[in-house]
């Protein structure tokens, strides 16, 4: 399917998810926006900037048929809290939506709920990609929940199997940022990180090639 995405509302409830990307905390007074090396704080969004609490890489492969797959493997660094929700595309300090392809395919339930990509794969126990759209940012981004509290990555754990096709290469899906929630307290945000094609083995040399030696 092709076409507009209508926008969803958000929802707030705990932990936060794709449709409620912003972190309520007890009532706190703060009047500017405080900066230190790796943490960046909003009024009462909180977020890590760096990949000592989660990382995020990504595979890509081109299909015979000339689109594209792209899969994203998740690790989860944070010693004690469940990572519940992966969202691809999005960078939480400057609420960018980043990716540019849409899927190949998708369902809008022209709704208040988010569309559902149908050209895409999840981890058992996680939800179908659902795609995130914005008034203010012509990108979108993608994002998996897990389907029930408690579960998700553990703490140490990695998780892959998160993947989308679109239609053509497009790069956008290997340069932009990506955002983890977890079960409780701060999300992090930081620059997905490309995994390389394993090398091809050398091949043996030819029988002439080893009479000339």
């Amino acid at each position: 399917m092709a076409g507009r995405i209508s926008r969803s509302k958000r929802v707030p409830f705990a932990p936060p998810t794709c449709e409620d990307r912003s972190l309520q905390f007890a009532p706190v007074a703060l009047a500017a926006v405080l900066v230190v090396p790796w943490t960046s704080v909003r009024a009462e969004e909180w977020t890590t900037l760096d990949d000592t609490i989660a990382r995020v890489t990504v595979a890509e492969s081109a299909n015979p048929d000339g689109s594209y797959k792209y899969q994203y493997t998740v690790t989860n660094l944070d010693p004690k809290r469940h990572l519940v929700s992966i969202e691809i595309g999005f960078e939480q300090d400057s609420g960018d939506l980043e990716l540019v392809t849409f899927p190949v395919a998708f369902l809008d339930h022209d709704d208040d709920r988010l569309a559902e990509v149908l050209s895409g794969t999840s981890p058992k126990g996680w939800s179908r990609p659902l795609i995130q759209t914005g008034e203010e940012s012509p990108g979108h981004s993608l994002c998996w929940e897990a389907q029930k509290r408690g579960t998700g990555i553990p703490p140490g754990g990695t998780v892959t199997g998160f993947s989308v096709t679109v239609r053509a290469r497009d790069i956008s899906h290997l340069k932009s940022h990506w955002t983890v929630r977890f079960s409780l307290g701060l999300p992090a945000s930081s620059r997905l990180k490309q995994e390389q094609p394993p090398a091809r083995p050398a091949s043996p040399p030819s029988p002439d090639r080893k009479r000339q030696r």
